[in-house]
């Protein structure tokens, strides 16, 4: 019987190889158009699902809302910098090939979601939501606001459809704290973050760990909670409520 050459395995072997790599190739292609159209679809079902309960006028002006705060104003009350973090999530949801969603729960006069819309780069929609509407919202072309309580926050975001959450005295004013965060936390994308004050005399369970920071469940989510000192006026101030950080782990 006659012995197939050296030569002649070495090339059926890189023969083999190279049908072998052309499969893997082909299966990273397949999944990564896969997770592509997901993500794009996702966005899109988030955008629309927003945009068909959206409001293009709000049902009453309220008038008590007496302060206007910026993004640097709200940074420094809370010990971080939320343009960087916001423009952080954008970047991120862009690189996905994905619009982000940028949410402000109460966002008063809307100074500081309008100023994210105009100054930061990149593909995004920004929504300002709260049951208080301020006439100031007219001008704000490049952001959609819902003025709606806060039971009805998951008509407009379903779940895993939120980039990056932040509320300064909005989630904090809710008759509820905790099933206020139940009901906002799941409408976060994996990776997603959620950053709200609370004051220091509302009881909850998210505040009550001696713990800066924990992991906790939540509808078969994992979330990072990171819980830092608040000072409504300054540090002598007895008003010493804390800052909370979720950030969606899966």
């Amino acid at each position: 019987m006659l012995k197939s050459k050296p030569g002649a395995k070495f090339a059926k072997a890189t023969k083999k190889l190279s049908n072998l790599k052309r499969t893997v190739s082909s299966s990273l292609e397949f999944i990564r158009k896969r997770e592509y159209e997901k993500n794009r679809l996702d966005s899109r079902r988030t955008l629309k699902y927003s945009a068909r309960r959206k409001m293009s006028f709000p049902h009453k002006f309220t008038d008590y809302v007496q302060w206007s705060l910026n993004l640097k104003n709200i940074s420094k009350r809370h010990g971080v910098n939320y343009k960087e973090l916001i423009q952080k999530a954008i970047k991120k949801a862009n690189k996905e090939k994905r619009v982000a969603v940028i949410v402000e729960f109460g966002p008063g006069k809307g100074e500081a979601i309008n100023q994210a819309s105009r100054e930061l780069t990149g593909k995004a929609k920004f929504f300002g939501f709260g049951d208080c509407a301020d006439k100031a919202w007219i001008k704000h072309k490049s952001v959609k606001y819902i003025q709606e309580v806060e039971q009805s926050f998951r008509k407009y975001f379903p779940e895993n459809s939120i980039d990056f959450l932040f509320s300064h005295m909005g989630l904090a004013h809710a008759q509820n704290f905790d099933s206020a965060l139940r009901n906002t936390l799941p409408c976060l994308r994996v990776g997603g973050v959620l950053e709200t004050d609370v004051f220091a005399e509302t009881k909850s369970r998210f505040k009550e760990s001696k713990q800066k920071k924990q992991l906790f469940k939540l509808k078969g989510m994992l979330f990072e909670l990171t819980k830092t000192p608040y000072y409504f006026f300054n540090e002598k101030s007895n008003d010493v409520g804390s800052v909370l950080t979720f950030k969606r782990i899966k």
